[in-house]
This record gives structure tokens, sequence and C-alpha cells, in this order.
């Protein structure tokens, strides 16, 4: 059987996600091509793949898109043609995915096209910019279009669900799956634990401003924490708010890309990592800091709160949490740091590590995927 996993926007962090479900597709005989950004080449070039697209950014986006009928329709056309598209499993947004599932549906009509999706919808928009709002409802009419040729489509969590409920749930007429996030078990090697941190790309959602606040804070209060920051993202900005004690409380990890083995290595040698987004349905930065048996902070916004047991694997803070707030759950830590570290691990191997492949994709069982000693 042929499997497609797709994912035409470079997303660092989805690598690993995406890669791991095509290796249990490979591991029960089935042949996995990727179709990705060219970005993605340099980490997925010991597996079978199509560079379809460039694309990284949005103008990247929007001229992939444009160059579609020019070139990479063909050489779509001509892989599908081949091989036929018994599996296509689109892991991430891009405007393109639609082409490739309507190719698909002709080409294979009794095959399954999959969608993995993260995020099915926002509560509240209150926290974005004019862009931000025309880019997110752009998305959503492509991601409509695109549930019209879904026939499965699989989301991250229970409050997923609910959102992909009350916004589909009237017109999508395929199945639905909950599997929770997938990690390779890579843990970075363990050592003391000094640093509370924060990882991971950053946008205007993971308020960035506010652990840089903290960092602030501790300094101006005589507070003797350590804090590190391990991300690809430009944060200039934030960090130019950092007074010059208290940057030097910073451990920073900021190259031009970052791969997985780094934010590892950061957070195997953290007390705590921060997931400070809202209006999220589940963060991929949770289950790599339980796979490093590395307790979570997060607000008690629901996507979250969910994927973080208060006081078991990690600390929930109010929605309207304050750096005194912040302090309070990092105290906390401290001072549970051994058991919370342990239920962390305990969460990983009971939720996002690889052996719960067979628990989550039974139902693909025609496929013959489910047998858990691949």
């Amino acid at each position: 059987m042929n499997v497609y996993i797709v994912s035409l926007k470079y997303s660092p962090g989805l690598e690993k996600e995406f890669t791991l479900l095509g290796d249990r597709f490979a591991g029960h005989g089935h042949e996995v091509v990727y179709l990705i950004s060219r970005q993605y080449r340099t980490q997925c070039q010991v597996r079978r793949n199509l560079a379809l697209t460039d694309s990284a950014d949005i103008k990247q986006v929007i001229l992939d898109t444009l160059r579609w009928p020019l070139k990479q329709s063909q050489a779509l056309r001509d892989a599908f043609t081949v091989n036929k598209p018994d599996i296509v499993l689109v892991y991430n947004p891009h405007p393109l995915n639609r082409a490739i599932f309507k190719l698909a549906a002709e080409l294979a009509p009794g095959g399954r096209r999959i969608l993995y999706l993260h995020e099915p919808g926002k509560e509240s928009l209150s926290g974005y910019s004019i862009k931000g709002r025309l880019i997110y409802k752009y998305l959503s009419y492509n991601l409509a279009r695109l549930l019209q040729l879904c026939t499965d489509t699989i989301l991250p969590s229970e409050y997923a669900q609910e959102l992909f409920q009350g916004r589909f749930g009237d017109s999508y007429a395929g199945e639905l799956h909950q599997c929770p996030l997938l990690v390779p078990d890579q843990p970075g090697t363990q050592s003391v634990r000094r640093w509370f941190t924060m990882a991971g790309r950053f946008n205007l959602t993971k308020r960035l401003s506010r652990f840089v606040e903290l960092i602030n804070y501790c300094t101006d209060n005589g507070l003797g924490h350590e804090f590190a920051l391990a991300t690809a993202s430009d944060v200039s900005v934030e960090l130019n708010w950092l007074t010059s004690a208290s940057a030097a409380k910073l451990h920073l990890v900021n190259p031009p890309r970052i791969d997985d083995d780094a934010i590892s290595s950061v957070m195997a040698a953290s007390r705590a990592v921060f997931c400070l987004h809202e209006n999220v349905t589940q963060s991929g930065v949770v289950p790599v800091a339980f796979m490093n048996s590395t307790p979570v902070i997060v607000r008690n916004d629901p996507g979250l709160a969910q994927q973080v047991s208060h006081g078991y694997n990690g600390y929930v803070l109010p929605y309207d949490f304050t750096s005194a707030d912040m302090v309070a759950a990092m105290q906390f830590i401290t001072e549970n740091q051994a058991g919370l570290c342990l239920n962390a691990r305990k969460t990983y191997e009971s939720i996002y590590s690889p052996d719960k492949w067979p628990d989550y994709y039974c139902w693909l069982n025609a496929e013959n995927v489910c047998d858990s000693n691949a």
C-alpha cells in the first residue's frame, strides 16, 4: 500500500511527528513517500521524498501556490499515477493541500484522505492583529473546503474535538479520530536541572514577553532563579527589554535553525518549561518536555490545562497570572522536583509515546498498521 505524508510548509518542530507516523507505516510494510517543502530536505534526506514547495513563510506560500499549475502539479500527478495514493495524510496547513486531496480522490477514489488537524479553530481572535485575523480567516476558508474532500480527520485532544464539532459538526461527512501527538523517545542527556525555560517558535500568542517580565522581576527582587530560552525565532525585540543584570541570568540558545536534540538538551537541564499560550487546543512543547521528564507550567487555558495536571506533572497558573504567580509556581516545582519529574515521564509514556500507536490508530486496522510489534 502506498502512503503519502504531506507537509508543504516548513515547520521544523513537526518533522519528528510526521516522520514518526510515516516510519510506523513503513514498519508495517507500506511504501511511504513524503510530500514536503524543500526546506525539510536536510531532515528527511534518509527518507523517500518529493519536494513540491519551498514554503517556509507566508510570502513563499503565496509564490508556491501561484506556481503550482506550471510544474509541480504535473510532478505530483506523475507520482500518483505510478504509485496510486492509497493513503494521503496531510499534517499541517497549506493552500495546496486541497489540490493534493483532489488529485488523490481522482486517481484513487477508494483511498483514504486523512487530515491531522492541530488547531480546528479559535474561541477568540482578540489577541490577533488585523493581518493575523485576515490570515486566520483565509486559513479557515481553506480548511472548510479541504474537509469536503477528507475521509478522516485526526484531532489531537478532547478539547480540539469539542471545537471541531462546534464549527463543522453539521457539515463534515468524514470520520473523526482523537489521536494525541506522538513524539519520538529521544531525551536529552540528563544533567543538573538549573533553568526555568521557554522553548520553540514564538509569536504573539506564546507570550514570550511575560517570560522576559518574569526574569526582570526575579532579578529586581533578588531571587536566585536561572532561566533558559531555546528558539530559532527572532527574539531580539523581547531580549532588549531585559536589564543587564537580568540578561546575565538567561542562558540563550538562538541559532537560525534549531534541531530537536538542542531543544531536548535544554529541557533535560530545566527544572520546568513554561508554556504560556492562550486560545490553543494543545502544544507540541508539552509532550517534548514530558519526554525529557520535565514538568510544565501553563496558564489555566482549556487547551493546555487538559495536558498538565496541577501538582502532578506540572503547575497550572491562574488565567490572568502575575509574575508573583509564576514565582510561586517555580517555588512549588523546586520543592517537589523529583516527584514532578517522575510523573512528567509517566505522562509521556502513557499518552505521547510511539508505543501508543496501536491504541490511537487501530481504526486503520484494514490497512494493517495496528500491530504493536513494528
